[in-house]
This record gives structure tokens, C-alpha cells and sequence, in this order.
């Protein structure tokens, strides 16, 4: 395989994980605080959401700057600027 389809397979599974994550995000309930279980605050919820949206968006953004630059014609990520859907 060459370069360019091992970095389009690594953003498949940072897309993969993303997804995974956001779904463990949503089901989660409960935090441990020390010995206690606390509950997590839609606020919460939602921080934790975003904060998990743009780590993986700035790590699949890195890898098409990475395979753009060994193509002649750029790349477009089609997962760019779309907001992720909220499953539950």
C-alpha cells in the first residue's frame, strides 16, 4: 500500500474512534469522584463532547494536510465543518 492509503485508512479509524467516544460520552451517566459516584450534567455532557469533536478534527485535519502534500490535486475532508449528529 503506499503512503497515501495508509493515511486515508489511519482517518478512517480516527473517525471510527471519534464516533466511538462521542457514543461513550452519551451513554455515560456517572463520574467517580474519588470513592463517590457523581452525575453528569448535561453541561458536562456537552463540554466533554466538544472537547472530544475537536481533538480528533485537528488530528484527521493534521493527516489530510500530511496526504495533500504528497498529492498533486488537495483532498477535500468531507467530514469538515459538518457538525457531528447526537445519537443516543
Amino acid at each position: 500500500m503506499s503512503n497515501t492509503e495508509n493515511l486515508l485508512l489511519e482517518v478512517m479509524d480516527l473517525h471510527r474512534q471519534k464516533q466511538q467516544h462521542l457514543k461513550t460520552i452519551t451513554r455515560t451517566t456517572h463520574r467517580m469522584f474519588g470513592r463517590r459516584q457523581i452525575a453528569i450534567t448535561d453541561e458536562e455532557r456537552s463540554s466533554a463532547r466538544s472537547k472530544a469533536i475537536a481533538h480528533y478534527n485537528q488530528r484527521i485535519d493534521a493527516l489530510y494536510d500530511r496526504i495533500n502534500q504528497q498529492l498533486p490535486k488537495p483532498l477535500k475532508n468531507p467530514f469538515a465543518g459538518k457538525e457531528e449528529e447526537h445519537h443516543d
